[in-house]
């Protein structure tokens, strides 16, 4: 069975954290949600060392009492978001975070630059939240229309790491834009006339299908030098319409100006902020984009019609017949020739209209980040080419990359899933990660046997015997009972001694309520489709109250002497050390402590002889033995010496505010 570093051993599982979500009254889609979700994960990484925090950390004096400050569930979403933002952090770590947070929006560059300006007018930002920019060109008012409400809250907008990118480019644009001025190197001051592709009635449209046309529709403000509006691909030297323009939905800028409609003052907010406005045609044609000249917000469009739901009425009503000047246009030459050189993703029709050496290269550094597309890998075996003097195709370019290629990919040409077996399995750079069982065919013997002891952590027994065969089946089983880890029912068939066999019926009862994430023995199919072999996660938990109480007294015998194999034994017997309920020792008596129920977290335990009779039931899973609470349902793992029989001393009982730290002596009268 699985190996236990791969166990999923969070003490905030998925269901916790999304308990703890609703409590908060978080939406789940929301960008509350992300806020909500680090603040967790931060919770977790700071709480073992709280205790010797509280007197800097921000805490409601309630929390402070007992181990309360230790339960998520006794905080509410402020408390959390307080005590988060009183631990002290490195400025480089924020930065760092910030970076990756927003580097899945936008490119990592741009995402640094982002984040460095913000860093650098922090102080800055939070002044004009409270009096206005310095500059009087912004009162505190407009400043906080571009921060969200949420963010206002006890100062969070402070922290990068709490925005969400649009929002968050939007509000630096807009209040510390680029210190870049007109006249400076790049920028361009071209007519736009050249481009107005509509003019009647007072409505211009500009097509901005190339970034310095973008550049040269916000006007520079001869009394400050910035830029009129704040859109970002109107910014000079912006690598905003790049971004956008080679992403996936390739848009076309239109830039719309209502000459109806006032454009005081000179820089947002503006008065009407619809007298200016860009549309986003998508390369579908059929949605867009909308952004007034306040740059508050790109609003989306599933149809033409639906921008009606976005522009007030009258704007509406100039611009609806007006559909078929909004059209997407496809990347020039030009454009797909520095996609290309960016290094940016290209589409399958993009790949193939480059030359033979550009997709070799394009090949090279792309797999050897191990990106490239799927549909783009489907097709490079089909790719005949010259390298170097000799025949190959692109998909072996791919390999030698580095590129991780599933085997529906390769599945039609045996020679090349074949040599793609061989070669990421020896790969010295490869080797540590597994590939999908279906290439493991095309391996020898020795190299089956090798990649069994090396990725024992990703198979299960029902994958060794169906992909490695029944001798090393058998060889697995030996194992496992020498580790006592883990069998399924289906293994005992190769337990030939019967009190074995018997040892191992009663000890997977022990997993009754443990649970395989959906990566666990999936079909072939879907294997053929996995980069890498997935690694299996489980669930652990405890067993109940009512599963002991349905053992025999033999069962519950062995199980004892099974827990008394584990404990002190953690790295010998870890997979035991977890299966294994835990039990309180006192003068020569054996009592099992289990949970009431099969919930996380587990607030209600129950003590119990060795014949299934409760001793004390409604033990609080606030309760500890040794140093961990009850509700957890394990001890600390962490710890050298890992304990699952305990002294009575070691239980302390806590129901509410009141301790009842006693030892057996306490139950005696309750005990017959």
């Amino acid at each position: 069975m699985i190996k236990l570093t791969n166990i999923l051993l969070k003490e905030y599982t998925e269901k916790t954290i999304k308990d703890t979500l609703t409590k908060w009254g978080i939406k789940p889609g929301s960008p509350d949600e992300n806020v909500a979700r680090f603040l967790i994960q931060r919770f977790d990484q700071i709480k073992s060392g709280l205790a010797q925090k509280l007197d800097i950390v921000v805490l409601p004096d309630e929390l402070k009492k007992g181990n309360n400050y230790l339960n998520i569930e006794k905080y509410s979403f402020d408390d959390m978001d307080k005590l988060i933002r009183s631990i002290p952090e490195n400025p480089e770590k924020i930065k760092k975070a910030a970076v990756e947070r927003f580097a899945k929006d936008i490119d990592k560059p741009t995402a640094q630059s982002y984040v460095a300006r913000f860093m650098n007018n922090k102080d800055t930002l939070k002044y004009a939240v409270e009096n206005g920019t310095e500059d009087g060109a912004f009162s505190k008012e407009d400043v906080k229309k571009f921060i969200p409400n949420r963010l206002l809250i006890d100062n969070a907008f402070l922290d990068p790491r709490k925005w969400q990118w649009q929002p968050f480019e939007q509000m630096l644009d807009a209040l510390f834009p680029s210190q870049r001025q007109a006249g400076e190197e790049g920028d361009n001051m071209a007519t736009t006339d050249a481009d107005k592709v509509y003019d009647k009635n007072g409505i211009e449209i500009h097509v901005g299908d190339d970034i310095n046309k973008c550049i040269s529709y916000s006007p520079v403000l001869s009394t400050t030098k910035r830029k009129k509006y704040g859109w970002c691909v109107t910014q000079v030297g912006n690598t905003n319409y790049d971004y956008y323009r080679f992403g996936s939905n390739s848009p076309t800028f239109y830039f719309v100006f209502d000459r109806n409609k006032s454009s005081d003052p000179e820089h947002s907010p503006f008065k009407d902020k619809w007298h200016a406005f860009v549309v986003q045609v998508n390369a579908d044609g059929e949605s867009y984009i909308i952004t007034s000249a306040n740059n508050d917000s790109d609003t989306s469009a599933k149809t033409w019609e639906d921008i009606s739901k976005i522009v007030p009425s009258d704007t509406w009503n100039k611009i609806k017949d007006l559909k078929a000047y909004f059209k997407p246009i496809a990347l020039s030459a030009v454009e797909r020739g520095r996609k290309f050189a960016a290094g940016k993703d290209l589409s399958l029709s993009e790949f193939k209209e480059l030359t033979q050496d550009e997709k070799i290269l394009y090949i090279q550094g792309k797999a050897s980040k191990n990106q490239i597309s799927s549909d783009i890998l489907d097709i490079l075996p089909k790719y005949k080419i010259n390298l170097e003097g000799r025949s190959t195709t692109l998909a072996n370019v791919a390999i030698d990359s580095g590129q991780e290629i599933p085997y529906s990919a390769l599945k039609e040409y045996e020679s090349l899933a074949k040599r793609y077996a061989i070669f990421r399995f020896r790969h010295t750079n490869y080797s540590k990660k597994p590939i999908p069982l279906p290439y493991v065919q095309y391996l020898d013997e020795p190299a089956k046997e090798k990649y069994l002891n090396t990725f024992d952590n990703n198979l299960t027994f029902e994958y060794i015997e169906k992909y490695f065969g029944e001798e090393q089946a058998k060889k697995y089983v030996e194992k496992q009972i020498k580790n006592l880890d883990f069998l399924p029912e289906e293994a005992m068939k190769y337990i030939n001694d019967d009190k074995i066999k018997s040892l191992y019926t009663i000890y997977n009862k022990l997993f009754q309520n443990w649970t395989y994430s959906s990566n666990t023995n999936v079909a072939e199919e879907q294997l053929e489709k996995q980069f890498i072999m997935p690694e299996q996660e489980i669930n652990t938990a405890p067993l109940n109250y009512e599963q002991w109480k349905s053992l025999n007294s033999k069962e519950r015998d062995v199980i004892f002497q099974l827990t008394s194999k584990a404990n002190g034994n953690f790295a010998k017997y870890p997979t035991l050390s977890y299966a294994v309920p835990f039990f309180i020792e006192d003068n020569g008596n054996k009592y099992a402590l289990l949970p009431k129920e099969n919930k996380y977290p587990f607030d209600t335990w129950i003590l119990s002889d060795m014949n299934g009779k409760i001793i004390k039931d409604n033990i609080s899973g606030l309760s500890t033995l040794g140093d961990s609470e009850l509700q957890y349902g394990y001890p600390d793992f962490e710890s050298e010496d890992v304990k699952r029989i305990y002294p009575m001393s070691d239980l302390n009982i806590t129901n509410g505010n009141i301790k009842e730290s006693k030892r057996l002596k306490y139950l005696a009268g309750i005990i017959k």
